[in-house]
């Protein structure tokens, strides 16, 4: 098979064919009027052709054909290192990562996922494998987890008073009563929560 015309396409004669930008290789194009000329759905399909052209004339055609626009870039993006070129020049690889950042986004925003979202992806080299998708500020679910954990410690302790702090609880109850004449579940919330507050006071004292 014959080798095709290498470099970048353009448009002569006002739209009425397709060439080479040196001006040789001219394909005319189709459909065309009654008058022989090509019509607005001709010079559309020239316009469209000269575009697809220009963006893939870097790429192997067999490669191009393999399957669709997500196999062609995903299959770049394995076969080229995920990086910047050192000119400054945007690759396809730069392109790719970007398609990759606006699907994740969506996916996390149609998930109304505000941290973290999971992916279940699978390619032949690797199997099944799950990719993991945060936010920079974020936390990793393992954090969120051991922050979880210690606020849960810390709750829990309140529940292992010794006799001291009971006494402190019944008397701090019994102070708001007084105070107001009568006594409430209130007063007892208050005197929970003064003792959480307390718990956890500690808890950021042995974080910093």
């Amino acid at each position: 098979m014959s080798e095709h015309t290498k470099g970048l396409l353009a448009l002569f004669r006002d739209g009425q064919s397709v060439g080479s930008s040196d001006g040789t290789g001219i394909c005319e194009v189709w459909p065309r009027d009654e008058n022989g000329f090509p019509d607005s759905e001709g010079k559309a399909n020239a316009r469209r052709i000269v575009a697809c052209w220009n963006l893939l004339h870097e790429f192997d055609t067999a490669a191009i054909e393999a399957g669709t626009f997500a196999d062609f870039i995903g299959q770049q993006v394995y076969l080229h290192e995920i990086e910047n070129a050192n000119s400054g020049e945007l690759r396809l690889s730069d392109v790719s990562m970007q398609l990759m950042a606006a699907g994740f986004a969506g996916k996390m925003e149609a998930n109304a996922a505000e941290n973290y979202m999971e992916f279940g992806l699978f390619h032949p080299e690797t199997g099944h494998i799950t990719l993991t998708v945060q936010r920079a500020e974020g936390l990793t679910p393992a954090q969120k987890l051991s922050a979880m954990t210690k606020h849960r410690d810390a709750l829990l302790s309140v529940l292992d008073w010794t006799d001291e702090q009971i006494m402190e609880f019944i008397s701090t109850a019994f102070r708001h009563a007084q105070i107001k004449g009568d006594f409430e579940l209130s007063d007892v919330r208050d005197a929970l929560n003064m003792i959480k507050a307390r718990a956890m006071s500690n808890l950021e004292g042995e974080q910093s």
